[in-house]
């Protein structure tokens, strides 16, 4: 078995899919990721696949509070 990749955790094989991407990216967002877990992401995940979804997921965010401030000045002006 090549040791670049093999999976650690279960025995599965493999490169982390999307929802362990999008996973570490959400736990890097609000802060909430361990030091160890962020060791292991590092060693994991390629740098392009966690910035693509990086910079995917701050657009959201941002598009989603422009969208909320829309609706907040909407609902007081009525």
């Amino acid at each position: 078995m090549r040791s670049d990749v093999a999976d650690g955790e279960g025995g599965k094989q493999g490169r982390p899919g999307f929802f362990a991407t999008v996973s570490a990216v959400l736990g890097a967002f609000i802060g909430i990721r361990k030091r160890s877990a962020y060791e292991r992401d590092a060693a994991q995940f390629k740098a392009k696949h966690l910035i693509v979804a990086g910079v995917i997921g701050g657009i959201i965010f941002v598009v989603s509070i422009a969208m909320l401030a829309r609706f907040v000045i909407s609902q007081a002006a009525q």
